[in-house]
Protein backbone atom coordinates (compact mmCIF):
# COMPACT_ATOMS: atom_id res chain seq x y z
CA UNK A 1 0.00 0.00 0.00
CA UNK A 2 1.75 3.46 -0.87
CA UNK A 3 1.50 6.15 1.52
CA UNK A 4 0.89 9.42 -0.23
CA UNK A 5 1.50 13.05 1.72
CA UNK A 6 -2.54 14.95 2.00
CA UNK A 7 -1.34 17.49 -0.63
CA UNK A 8 -0.55 15.04 -3.06
CA UNK A 9 -3.54 13.19 -2.48
CA UNK A 10 -5.60 16.58 -3.72
CA UNK A 11 -3.97 16.68 -6.68
CA UNK A 12 -4.86 12.86 -7.72
CA UNK A 13 -8.05 13.67 -6.79
CA UNK A 14 -8.57 16.79 -8.79
CA UNK A 15 -6.72 15.48 -12.01
CA UNK A 16 -7.54 11.95 -11.90
CA UNK A 17 -10.75 12.51 -13.68
CA UNK A 18 -9.85 15.63 -15.74
CA UNK A 19 -6.55 13.62 -17.25
CA UNK A 20 -9.02 10.17 -17.83
CA UNK A 21 -11.63 12.33 -19.74
CA UNK A 22 -8.69 14.02 -22.05
CA UNK A 23 -7.43 11.24 -23.26
CA UNK A 24 -10.84 9.68 -23.67
CA UNK A 25 -11.45 12.60 -25.92
CA UNK A 26 -7.83 12.27 -27.50
CA UNK A 27 -7.42 8.16 -27.45
CA UNK A 28 -3.57 9.48 -26.67
CA UNK A 29 -1.49 12.11 -25.91
CA UNK A 30 2.02 12.77 -24.57
CA UNK A 31 2.45 14.49 -21.92
CA UNK A 32 3.34 17.91 -22.92
CA UNK A 33 -0.16 17.77 -24.44
CA UNK A 34 -1.78 16.76 -20.77
CA UNK A 35 0.34 19.52 -19.09
CA UNK A 36 -0.89 21.99 -21.72
CA UNK A 37 -4.61 21.17 -21.54
CA UNK A 38 -4.23 21.03 -17.54
CA UNK A 39 -2.45 24.54 -17.82
CA UNK A 40 -4.66 26.15 -19.52
CA UNK A 41 -7.61 24.88 -17.10
CA UNK A 42 -5.41 26.64 -14.32
CA UNK A 43 -5.46 29.93 -16.58
CA UNK A 44 -9.38 29.78 -16.04
CA UNK A 45 -9.69 28.39 -12.41
CA UNK A 46 -6.42 29.28 -10.42
CA UNK A 47 -7.89 28.76 -7.34
CA UNK A 48 -8.93 24.99 -8.17
CA UNK A 49 -5.40 24.45 -9.46
CA UNK A 50 -3.28 26.58 -7.10
CA UNK A 51 -0.96 22.72 -5.58
CA UNK A 52 -0.30 22.81 -9.35
CA UNK A 53 3.21 24.48 -10.27
CA UNK A 54 4.28 24.73 -13.56
CA UNK A 55 8.44 25.55 -15.22
CA UNK A 56 9.38 26.14 -18.36
CA UNK A 57 11.46 23.27 -19.58
CA UNK A 58 12.60 21.52 -23.47
CA UNK A 59 10.40 24.15 -25.19
CA UNK A 60 7.11 23.40 -23.07
CA UNK A 61 5.80 24.07 -19.70
CA UNK A 62 6.24 21.17 -16.84
CA UNK A 63 4.85 19.79 -14.19
CA UNK A 64 6.69 17.52 -11.38
CA UNK A 65 2.87 17.31 -9.98
CA UNK A 66 1.23 15.86 -13.23
CA UNK A 67 4.11 13.50 -13.91
CA UNK A 68 3.90 12.39 -10.85
CA UNK A 69 -0.45 11.68 -11.25
CA UNK A 70 0.69 10.03 -14.08
CA UNK A 71 3.07 7.77 -13.12
CA UNK A 72 0.59 6.74 -10.44
CA UNK A 73 -2.09 6.16 -12.93
CA UNK A 74 0.71 3.63 -14.88
CA UNK A 75 1.07 1.83 -11.55
CA UNK A 76 -2.63 1.62 -11.11
CA UNK A 77 -2.89 0.31 -14.71
CA UNK A 78 -5.61 3.25 -15.93
CA UNK A 79 -2.75 4.60 -18.18
CA UNK A 80 -0.49 3.12 -20.69
CA UNK A 81 2.52 4.33 -21.81
CA UNK A 82 3.57 4.14 -25.22
CA UNK A 83 6.19 5.94 -27.68
CA UNK A 84 4.24 8.67 -28.23
CA UNK A 85 2.69 9.46 -24.65
CA UNK A 86 -0.02 8.13 -23.04
CA UNK A 87 -3.47 5.89 -23.69
CA UNK A 88 -6.24 4.94 -21.36
CA UNK A 89 -6.10 1.06 -20.61
CA UNK A 90 -9.40 -1.12 -20.54
CA UNK A 91 -9.16 -0.34 -16.43
CA UNK A 92 -9.20 3.51 -17.54
CA UNK A 93 -11.40 3.64 -20.23
CA UNK A 94 -13.76 2.01 -17.72
CA UNK A 95 -13.25 4.96 -15.03
CA UNK A 96 -14.75 7.54 -17.43
CA UNK A 97 -16.61 9.95 -15.99
CA UNK A 98 -16.67 8.62 -12.70
CA UNK A 99 -15.12 10.43 -9.49
CA UNK A 100 -11.71 9.83 -7.72
CA UNK A 101 -13.30 8.02 -4.56
CA UNK A 102 -14.87 5.68 -7.66
CA UNK A 103 -12.29 4.95 -9.41
CA UNK A 104 -10.08 4.15 -6.42
CA UNK A 105 -12.83 2.46 -4.59
CA UNK A 106 -14.38 0.88 -7.44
Amino acid sequence: MEIYTPGFNKIRRLLYPIILDFLGKYGEASGTEIMGFIKKMKGKEEKKFKLIDFVYRSLADYSDQIQEVLVDMIRLCLVDQTRFGYKLSLLGKDSIGKDFDEIILG
